[in-house]
């Protein structure tokens, strides 16, 4: 059994359930997946920023819900980009093993398209088979 977080735009709230079925049927433990988050006050954020990376540090798999949004194939946002980065920089210079799975390869419209393309390349994120 493996530790799996799902990162993503919490407007995937409700897609982040299903996926959280799809790893918990596979004999994984999700600990951390979007959530529907109301207005939250600067240490509301501090606080499910920080639970969220320290999850991470725990993970064996993060799993990259990229799902399409605003017109935009794989949209992967700011936070989402910077739970990515903590995972690398966990594996890199760590010695973690956490595997970096996205869900589907993200389109040039996406801010980030050029680093996920050379981590694509270097072998530190990967794209879900489907």
């Amino acid at each position: 059994m493996s530790n799996v977080v799902i990162s993503g735009s919490n407007a995937f709230h409700v897609e982040a359930q299903e996926w959280k079925k799809y790893w918990e049927e596979r004999d994984n433990t999700v600990t951390k997946y979007p959530v529907l988050l109301s207005q939250l006050d600067a240490e509301e954020y501090k606080g499910v920023f920080l639970d969220f990376m320290k999850a991470l540090e725990q993970a064996d798999t993060l799993f990259v819900l990229n799902m399409d949004k605003n017109d935009t194939v794989g949209y992967v946002g700011p936070a989402t980009f910077s739970e990515m980065v903590h995972a690398i920089t966990l594996n890199e210079l760590h010695g973690k093993h956490i595997k970096i799975i996205m869900l589907q390869i993200p389109s040039a419209g996406v801010a980030s398209y050029s680093e996920l393309k050379l981590w694509l390349e270097l072998g530190w994120i990967t794209i879900l088979e489907s």
